[in-house]
């Protein structure tokens, strides 16, 4: 028997309504979703763009009814979001282009295939930049990290929650200089007096398929607030600390944490793991130790480059970090900012902290270099 060809996979090669011409399947960056959803290149007018199509099917079969209407509002959702941002000009955010449906019409057969397009890097994401070793300054990675906390404090002072921030979801653009977050197929958003969707610590927990970069709240299925607000920024402060972890050691912050847990054999098998109140104190004491780990080796780094941190700048780096991947979440983020009413936990702090901090490494980086000349 012949395997079906769903719609979202029938795109290549097809010029769509808006006159965008599918090029080519990104067969590593197919979602999460599944078969549910496709990723291509497309191009128009002699630029490109990233297309995400969504695929309506089985809707005859009682069984895939509840999955599709939650992947549909999924799809919908990551749509919408992208159109907020946009409206509210966030530069640091992938654009949104535009979003459309295609229909395959094959006898009596109509098929509709519903997707959108976002803007595409021909330099590839953070994760790509790590692997291939072509973001070494310093200076590009404190400024790659400003980005994020700027696009973050955006959406955040939007009310927007990424929740999944990690390397293959930021996109670096070289000419720019600009690294951009991207994916929102995980985000949530406020929606007048209620929050939108899966607002349950189980379903926020299904978001982390990768679960070296999930914070151990939702390891453990804590619900530690009721306040679902704080408890998804909260998540969001974590993760971009794992990507500061990772420019560094290229492992993210609950990778090197899990190394430092002897108690439990896996992370995964989360039945078996005991209450977070239980495990905490062990994760803060694990935490002490992994601070260790990432300082030397932001030293290594550092000499590597030619040494144009001081031990001050380090100290920033690694207080930045301390207070972003606290195990804790009730203590995670500026501790100058915990007891404000709606507060936006110092991403504009940690922005311009590390915006201040590739300024310097830029200027001693030339320093040195002029003297290397010279000599």
């Amino acid at each position: 028997m012949a395997k079906k060809v769903y719609p979202a996979n029938k795109l290549l090669n097809v010029t769509l309504n808006d006159g965008w011409f599918v090029e080519s399947k990104v067969e590593e960056l197919t979602t999460t979703s599944g078969k549910y959803s496709t990723c291509y290149i497309v191009s128009k007018n002699g630029h490109k763009g990233f297309l995400k199509a969504f695929d309506y099917r089985d809707l005859a079969k009682p069984s895939g009814r509840d999955i599709f209407d939650r992947l549909n509002a999924k799809f919908g959702r990551e749509r919408d979001i992208l159109k907020k941002c946009k409206k509210f000009e966030i530069d640091t955010v992938v654009e949104f282009i535009t979003a459309d449906e295609h229909y395959f019409i094959e006898g009596d057969l109509n098929e509709k295939v519903d997707y959108f397009i976002t803007e595409y890097s021909k330099d590839g994401n953070i994760q790509k930049c790590i692997e291939n070793n072509s973001l070494i300054d310093l200076a590009n990675k404190f400024k790659s990290i400003a980005d994020i906390f700027h696009g973050l404090s955006e959406l955040h002072a939007k009310e927007i929650w990424h929740l999944d921030v990690k390397p293959s979801n930021l996109l670096y653009f070289i000419e720019q200089q600009l690294t951009k977050i991207t994916d929102f197929g995980s985000a949530r958003q406020w929606i007048g007096e209620n929050l939108d969707d899966d607002d349950k610590v189980e379903d926020l927990n299904s978001i982390f398929n990768t679960r070296l970069y999930a914070p151990p709240e939702i390891l453990y299925n804590h619900q530690w607030t009721d306040d679902w607000n704080l408890y998804r920024r909260k998540i969001d402060l974590y993760l971009v600390g794992n990507v500061i972890v990772k420019f560094f050691t290229n492992l993210s912050f609950t990778a090197l944490l899990r190394e430092e847990i002897t108690e439990f054999d896996d992370w995964n098998n989360n039945q078996n793991l005991g209450k977070f109140s239980q495990i905490l104190p062990s994760l803060m004491t694990a935490s002490s130790e992994v601070y260790l780990v990432i300082k030397d080796e932001i030293y290594d780094v550092n000499k590597e480059c030619g040494l144009p941190l001081d031990k001050k700048d380090i100290e920033q780096v690694m207080l930045t970090i301390k207070q972003l991947c606290c195990p804790d979440p009730k203590l995670r983020g500026n501790p100058n900012e915990l007891l404000r009413k709606n507060n936006n936990d110092g991403l504009y702090r940690y922005r311009d902290r590390f915006i201040l901090l590739s300024k310097k490494a830029s200027y001693k980086s030339k320093r040195i270099y002029q003297l290397k000349e010279k000599n």
